[in-house]
């Protein structure tokens, strides 16, 4: 108790405030346990999240000087779109320094806890608060149990428990480093690894994301409950012939299909892949047909120009035809023969598939 005193004395700041977004619930649990931290030494704290974010932006008064941290996971290693979006339109004049936390998709493999990748998950973000006139504490990665259960199944409980034993003394000690008035840039350590990969990162930012976003169903056990529709963070569910349907808006949090509480959100694997591989051939020809049709012809431009327009058409093309295709599949789910084939190619059906519920670390 001692030290916490003599901490909270030699700190530099008065206040923790961590603005966070979750999908299923890691960037929650991190910025739980850093505010119970903080109440710890005596300090004043607000928890906020940015969920179903409308752009009015409230920071809690304060006296002193706030350390403020923007907490979410990492979205096809780059920060969740609508975390960017409320860091774009965060005020500027705030008498505060910041610091930036994700949660990345780790595993754990025998005994070892294998980290995930942020990508460029720190760098804008925390560029974008620079010019605003905020000091950047820490880039603190923090390797929870990945939840993007479209792709795998969820961790084993004894896992989750593990990692988050281990990741939660972990965050308490980087904030701790941060109240002493160190700077904490454990995210630098990857930059190796995340500079290869922002041409991933843009294709899953402007093309990626919106594919998968549609690749979500309801199966035959939904009982149009509502509860995926009430708690999707970015409005992004809505009813059309009383069945759940995913906008483009959907940014793959994961909520919906690990909350449901009959198992019934699926994503259609064959289907996906059948619907992608045809729109994208679709999508080709017509790249070609307008662009030696209306635009020029591809001889007379230099190969990164030509490049360029074609990969733009195509992404447009293939967004749009892959759109249309998985609306088509939705209204087709009202036929017994469809929803059938759809629910028995989908591996996330299965039982051994699971979901993925992290404890909720209590405040």
């Amino acid at each position: 108790m001692e030290k916490a005193e003599e901490r909270t004395k030699s700190s530099k700041y008065s206040t923790l405030i961590v603005y966070y977004f979750s999908g299923t619930g890691n960037a929650a649990n991190a910025s739980r346990c850093m505010v119970n931290y903080a109440k710890k030494l005596g300090m004043q704290t607000h928890l906020i999240s940015v969920d179903r974010y409308d752009h009015d932006i409230k920071v809690p008064e304060f006296e002193g000087k706030a350390l403020i941290g923007f907490a979410a996971p990492v979205h096809g290693f780059y920060i969740a779109p609508i975390m960017g979006h409320f860091i774009s339109d965060f005020p500027r004049g705030v008498n505060a320094d910041i610091f930036i936390l994700n949660t990345r998709a780790g595993v754990k493999v025998g005994k070892c806890l294998l980290p995930g990748i942020s990508g460029m998950a720190f760098y804008e973000p925390s560029l974008m608060l620079r010019f605003k006139g905020y000091k950047c504490r820490g880039f603190l990665p923090i390797d929870l149990p990945s939840n993007w259960i479209s792709i795998h199944p969820g961790l084993t409980d004894n896992a989750i428990n593990v990692m988050y034993e281990y990741y939660t003394k972990k965050t308490e000690r980087l904030l701790a480093k941060m109240l002493d008035g160190e700077y904490v840039y454990n995210g630098w350590y990857a930059l190796w690894i995340d500079i290869p990969l922002i041409p991933i990162t843009l294709g899953y930012s402007f093309v990626g994301r919106y594919f998968i976003a549609k690749a979500y169903m309801a199966d035959s056990k939904c009982t149009n409950c509502g509860v995926c529709i009430e708690n999707c963070p970015t409005q992004s569910i809505i009813r059309i012939n009383d069945r759940p349907y995913w906008k483009y808006t959907c940014e793959n949090c994961m909520r919906c299909m690990n909350t449901c509480p009959e198992r019934a959100i699926q994503t259609p694997h064959l289907f996906a892949f059948l619907i992608w591989f045809l729109a994208y051939y679709a999508a080709e020809y017509f790249t070609r047909l307008i662009y030696s049709n209306y635009i020029c012809n591809i001889s007379t431009l230099c190969a990164w120009k030509t490049e360029v327009i074609n990969f733009l058409i195509l992404s447009v093309l293939w967004g749009g035809l892959s759109g249309f295709c998985f609306y088509i599949l939705h209204l087709a789910m009202g036929i017994k023969f469809i929803r059938k084939m759809v629910e028995y190619t989908s591996l996330t059906k299965l039982m051994s598939w699971r979901r993925y519920k992290p404890k909720k670390i209590k405040l």
